[in-house]
Protein backbone atom coordinates (compact mmCIF):
# COMPACT_ATOMS: atom_id res chain seq x y z
CA UNK A 1 0.00 0.00 0.00
CA UNK A 2 1.36 3.44 -1.13
CA UNK A 3 -0.20 4.75 1.73
CA UNK A 4 2.34 3.76 4.14
CA UNK A 5 5.50 4.79 2.01
CA UNK A 6 7.81 7.26 3.55
CA UNK A 7 8.17 10.60 2.12
CA UNK A 8 10.57 10.95 -0.24
CA UNK A 9 12.67 7.59 0.20
CA UNK A 10 12.87 4.98 -2.49
CA UNK A 11 11.30 1.29 -2.67
CA UNK A 12 11.85 -1.64 -2.22
CA UNK A 13 15.66 -0.23 -0.70
CA UNK A 14 14.04 1.79 2.25
CA UNK A 15 13.94 -1.13 5.32
CA UNK A 16 11.89 0.92 7.89
CA UNK A 17 12.55 3.32 10.88
CA UNK A 18 15.78 2.31 12.85
CA UNK A 19 17.47 0.78 10.13
CA UNK A 20 20.28 1.66 8.22
CA UNK A 21 19.47 3.39 4.69
CA UNK A 22 21.95 4.24 1.93
CA UNK A 23 20.44 4.45 -1.49
CA UNK A 24 21.46 3.82 -4.87
CA UNK A 25 19.79 6.88 -6.44
CA UNK A 26 19.71 10.35 -5.72
CA UNK A 27 16.88 12.18 -4.89
CA UNK A 28 14.64 13.78 -7.45
CA UNK A 29 14.98 17.00 -5.37
CA UNK A 30 18.62 17.00 -6.55
CA UNK A 31 18.33 15.70 -10.20
CA UNK A 32 15.57 18.99 -10.93
CA UNK A 33 18.05 21.51 -8.88
CA UNK A 34 21.36 20.00 -10.80
CA UNK A 35 18.97 20.48 -14.23
CA UNK A 36 17.84 24.03 -13.71
CA UNK A 37 21.37 25.18 -12.42
CA UNK A 38 20.23 26.31 -8.78
CA UNK A 39 23.34 24.00 -7.33
CA UNK A 40 25.98 25.75 -8.68
CA UNK A 41 23.35 29.16 -8.16
CA UNK A 42 23.45 30.32 -11.63
CA UNK A 43 19.35 30.01 -12.49
CA UNK A 44 16.41 28.90 -10.61
CA UNK A 45 13.92 27.75 -12.68
CA UNK A 46 10.65 30.62 -12.59
CA UNK A 47 7.70 27.75 -12.82
CA UNK A 48 9.01 24.09 -11.63
CA UNK A 49 10.21 23.84 -7.93
CA UNK A 50 11.25 20.78 -5.95
CA UNK A 51 7.71 21.50 -4.04
CA UNK A 52 6.33 20.04 -6.56
CA UNK A 53 7.62 17.04 -7.01
CA UNK A 54 5.00 14.64 -5.84
CA UNK A 55 6.24 11.34 -6.89
CA UNK A 56 8.87 9.17 -8.61
CA UNK A 57 10.22 6.49 -10.47
CA UNK A 58 13.23 4.57 -11.91
CA UNK A 59 12.29 2.64 -14.88
CA UNK A 60 15.36 0.25 -16.66
CA UNK A 61 16.40 1.59 -19.86
CA UNK A 62 14.53 -0.55 -22.60
CA UNK A 63 11.06 -0.04 -20.77
CA UNK A 64 8.37 1.96 -22.34
CA UNK A 65 7.73 5.05 -20.47
CA UNK A 66 5.88 7.50 -22.47
CA UNK A 67 2.84 7.25 -20.58
CA UNK A 68 3.91 7.95 -17.53
CA UNK A 69 5.13 11.70 -18.54
CA UNK A 70 1.25 12.34 -18.77
CA UNK A 71 1.23 14.11 -16.09
CA UNK A 72 0.96 17.69 -15.43
CA UNK A 73 4.46 18.31 -15.29
CA UNK A 74 7.36 15.31 -16.05
CA UNK A 75 10.91 15.06 -16.35
CA UNK A 76 13.25 12.16 -17.45
CA UNK A 77 16.46 12.16 -16.01
CA UNK A 78 18.38 9.24 -18.47
CA UNK A 79 21.77 7.90 -16.69
CA UNK A 80 23.83 4.67 -18.60
CA UNK A 81 22.42 2.21 -16.29
CA UNK A 82 18.58 3.88 -15.61
CA UNK A 83 16.19 6.36 -16.11
CA UNK A 84 14.31 8.30 -13.68
CA UNK A 85 10.77 9.51 -14.25
CA UNK A 86 9.82 12.61 -11.77
CA UNK A 87 6.04 13.79 -12.01
CA UNK A 88 3.92 16.19 -10.39
CA UNK A 89 0.97 14.45 -10.47
CA UNK A 90 -2.90 14.88 -8.69
CA UNK A 91 -2.55 11.30 -7.77
CA UNK A 92 0.58 10.20 -6.93
CA UNK A 93 -0.20 7.01 -5.13
CA UNK A 94 -2.20 6.01 -8.03
CA UNK A 95 0.66 7.21 -10.44
CA UNK A 96 3.22 4.98 -8.44
CA UNK A 97 0.68 1.63 -8.68
CA UNK A 98 1.25 2.25 -12.65
CA UNK A 99 5.01 2.60 -12.82
CA UNK A 100 5.37 -0.51 -10.74
CA UNK A 101 3.12 -2.61 -13.30
CA UNK A 102 5.36 -0.99 -15.89
CA UNK A 103 8.48 -2.61 -14.89
CA UNK A 104 9.93 0.64 -12.23
CA UNK A 105 12.44 -0.98 -10.20
CA UNK A 106 12.54 1.55 -7.39
CA UNK A 107 9.99 4.64 -6.48
CA UNK A 108 9.23 7.30 -4.59
CA UNK A 109 6.67 9.65 -3.03
CA UNK A 110 6.77 13.18 -2.11
CA UNK A 111 5.58 14.45 1.12
CA UNK A 112 2.41 15.49 1.67
CA UNK A 113 2.49 19.14 1.37
CA UNK A 114 3.52 19.27 -2.47
CA UNK A 115 1.68 21.07 -4.95
CA UNK A 116 0.28 19.69 -8.43
CA UNK A 117 2.05 21.89 -10.75
CA UNK A 118 0.35 24.46 -12.89
CA UNK A 119 1.95 26.11 -15.57
CA UNK A 120 1.40 30.29 -14.89
CA UNK A 121 3.12 33.03 -17.47
CA UNK A 122 6.31 34.53 -16.79
CA UNK A 123 6.49 38.17 -15.67
CA UNK A 124 7.53 40.05 -18.78
CA UNK A 125 9.40 43.33 -18.95
CA UNK A 126 8.31 46.52 -21.47
CA UNK A 127 10.70 44.84 -24.24
CA UNK A 128 8.55 41.55 -23.83
CA UNK A 129 11.74 39.29 -22.49
CA UNK A 130 11.35 37.20 -19.17
CA UNK A 131 11.91 39.04 -16.37
CA UNK A 132 14.38 37.12 -13.92
CA UNK A 133 15.94 38.00 -11.22
CA UNK A 134 20.09 38.34 -10.75
CA UNK A 135 20.68 35.42 -8.91
CA UNK A 136 18.88 32.41 -7.59
CA UNK A 137 18.76 33.47 -4.18
CA UNK A 138 16.94 36.52 -5.18
CA UNK A 139 14.39 34.06 -6.38
CA UNK A 140 11.19 33.79 -4.32
CA UNK A 141 8.13 32.26 -5.21
CA UNK A 142 4.49 34.53 -3.47
CA UNK A 143 3.12 32.80 -0.47
CA UNK A 144 -1.09 31.77 -0.30
CA UNK A 145 -0.30 32.38 3.43
CA UNK A 146 -0.36 36.32 3.84
CA UNK A 147 2.79 36.88 6.31
CA UNK A 148 3.51 33.63 7.11
CA UNK A 149 6.03 30.99 5.71
CA UNK A 150 4.96 28.32 3.70
CA UNK A 151 5.88 24.79 5.53
CA UNK A 152 5.95 22.07 3.16
CA UNK A 153 7.55 19.66 5.40
CA UNK A 154 6.31 16.98 8.01
CA UNK A 155 7.75 17.46 11.39
CA UNK A 156 7.44 14.03 12.18
CA UNK A 157 9.45 12.44 9.30
CA UNK A 158 12.03 15.01 9.76
CA UNK A 159 12.52 13.82 13.31
CA UNK A 160 11.91 10.50 12.69
CA UNK A 161 15.14 11.02 10.21
CA UNK A 162 17.29 12.66 12.97
CA UNK A 163 16.58 10.09 14.96
CA UNK A 164 18.00 7.42 12.51
CA UNK A 165 21.25 9.09 12.58
CA UNK A 166 21.78 7.81 9.00
CA UNK A 167 22.06 11.33 7.36
CA UNK A 168 23.53 14.53 8.86
CA UNK A 169 21.36 17.78 9.26
CA UNK A 170 22.05 19.06 5.63
CA UNK A 171 21.49 16.21 3.58
CA UNK A 172 17.81 16.13 5.47
CA UNK A 173 17.62 19.69 4.97
CA UNK A 174 18.46 19.04 1.07
CA UNK A 175 15.46 16.56 0.78
CA UNK A 176 12.83 19.59 2.25
CA UNK A 177 14.46 22.22 0.61
CA UNK A 178 15.71 23.77 4.32
CA UNK A 179 18.80 25.03 5.74
CA UNK A 180 20.78 23.31 8.32
CA UNK A 181 20.20 25.33 11.00
CA UNK A 182 16.21 25.19 10.45
CA UNK A 183 16.80 20.94 10.76
CA UNK A 184 18.96 21.74 13.80
CA UNK A 185 16.38 24.17 15.15
CA UNK A 186 13.62 21.61 14.74
CA UNK A 187 15.95 19.36 16.11
CA UNK A 188 16.46 21.64 19.50
CA UNK A 189 12.39 22.39 19.76
CA UNK A 190 12.15 18.69 20.11
CA UNK A 191 14.60 18.25 22.89
CA UNK A 192 17.03 16.76 20.72
CA UNK A 193 20.47 17.46 21.49
CA UNK A 194 24.26 16.90 19.45
CA UNK A 195 25.59 14.18 21.75
CA UNK A 196 29.41 16.03 21.08
CA UNK A 197 30.66 19.38 20.44
CA UNK A 198 32.15 18.05 17.15
CA UNK A 199 28.65 17.06 16.46
CA UNK A 200 27.76 20.26 17.38
CA UNK A 201 30.28 22.33 15.29
CA UNK A 202 29.35 20.20 12.15
CA UNK A 203 25.61 21.33 12.38
CA UNK A 204 26.12 24.59 12.81
CA UNK A 205 29.00 25.80 10.92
Amino acid sequence: MTETLVANRWYPEYKGPGRSYKSSYPTPQSVLRTAYGESNYTFKSQTVDCEFIRAACVVPLDEPFGHLLTEPWAMSYRTQEWRMIIVSSPNPDSWIDLAKSSGAQAYLRGHTRTFVYKWEAPAMDENHLVIRPANALAMTRPSPLLGRQRKLYDKDEILELIHQGDMNYTDIGKIYDLSRLTILKIAQDAGIRPRTSTELICHTR
